[in-house]
């Protein structure tokens, strides 16, 4: 979210400062919000793909949804743009880790240069808390980027399958370049439902 909310205030400055108010002072409340609009935006796009399905050629059936095809460029947006319910908590968690590092390992340091007769000990016991944590700070890292390689690769996915239908309806339209042009000149001559 802290990535999101710089970029979220160059178009929606109000909308940006009113969540990081929310976030800041009712951090449940934000959680909430979050998931809510996430899920908005998860069925949007589920509807997108379910229209991507439609064929871009032909008129619309009667009643079908008027809705964009997949070669409408607001239909190709990502199915999902990040995969925040699975890594919310696992970047609370770094976080977490990272400060306890640097507090771990600021506290061998101290120990290290104290010549109190205890030192050693202490610090030895500290040395292998700062070692458990740095292992499991990796594991944590680890599957963040785990998760980020799975969203460019869907995110790749997409866009082959974006490209493929493309290319077969550049076939398509080749092959019916007749029908399509004749479609056309009776569309610019006024006839109703011709869609070229």
């Amino acid at each position: 979210m802290e990535r999101l909310l710089p970029l979220l205030a160059e178009e929606h400055p109000d909308l940006a400062r009113r969540l990081v108010e929310m976030r800041d002072n009712a951090p449940e409340e934000f959680e909430r919000v979050l998931a809510d609009a996430l899920a908005i935006r998860f069925q949007e796009a589920l509807e997108r793909a379910d229209r991507d399905a439609m064929p871009a050629r032909g008129p619309r059936p009667p009643g079908a949804p008027a809705g964009p095809r997949w070669d409408d460029p607001q239909a190709r947006a990502p199915v999902a743009q990040f995969f925040a319910h699975e890594t919310r908590e696992l970047e609370r968690r770094n976080e977490e880790l990272e400060r306890r590092s640097i507090e771990l390992a600021q506290r061998c340091k101290e120990l290290r240069q104290s010549r109190e007769p205890e030192a050693p000990l202490e610090s030895g016991e500290l040395s292998r808390q700062l070692e458990q944590t740095v292992d499991e700070h990796f594991g944590v890292r680890t599957e963040l980027r785990r998760i980020e390689l799975r969203r460019v690769e869907m995110q790749l996915e997409g866009l082959r399958q974006v490209v493929e239908r493309i290319r077969e309806d550049l076939e398509r339209r080749e092959q019916a370049r007749e029908s399509i042009m004749e479609r056309r000149l009776r569309q610019l001559m006024g006839e109703q439902g011709a869609e070229w």
